[in-house]
């Protein structure tokens, strides 16, 4: 999401990954949403803003946790699948390849079927 690899993620970077999501929102819109998760108040979400904002401990958050696994989850099966993960990646401007792919479902897969279910897409952002 971070397009110039500053370490952060501008209202011009959120806008691009939103209306790759198929949402559209006004400058506004972005500003105010990076806002409430800014807590350097730098105007931009850094690392340490991203994880809170994706906390599934956060009560808000539950839900938009479940909707992003959703964007994920395109066959709608309650997993995700290498190939699923490797075309929303892609979608939304990562150049990313394979083996990548395997290294990342690798990683999250703790009952070893491939996937990802959506416990293990939740725990990828508790242990992040």
């Amino acid at each position: 999401f971070d397009k110039d690899g500053d370490g952060a993620i501008t209202p011009e970077e959120l806008g691009l990954v939103m209306k790759q999501l198929g949402e559209a929102c006004s400058k506004e819109d972005l500003e105010g949403m990076i806002k409430e998760v800014d807590r350097s108040n730098s105007g931009d979400i850094d690392f340490s803003d991203f994880l809170k904002m994706m906390d599934p401990d956060n009560g808000s958050v539950q839900d938009e946790m479940k909707s992003a696994f959703g964007i994920f989850d395109k066959d709608k099966d309650g997993l995700i699948a290498p190939g699923e993960l490797k075309e929303l990646m892609t979608s939304l401007g990562e150049k990313i390849g394979d083996e990548e792919i395997k290294s990342i479902i690798a990683i999250h897969d703790k009952d070893g079927d491939g996937k990802i279910n959506y416990k293990e897409f939740e725990t990828m952002f508790k242990t992040s």
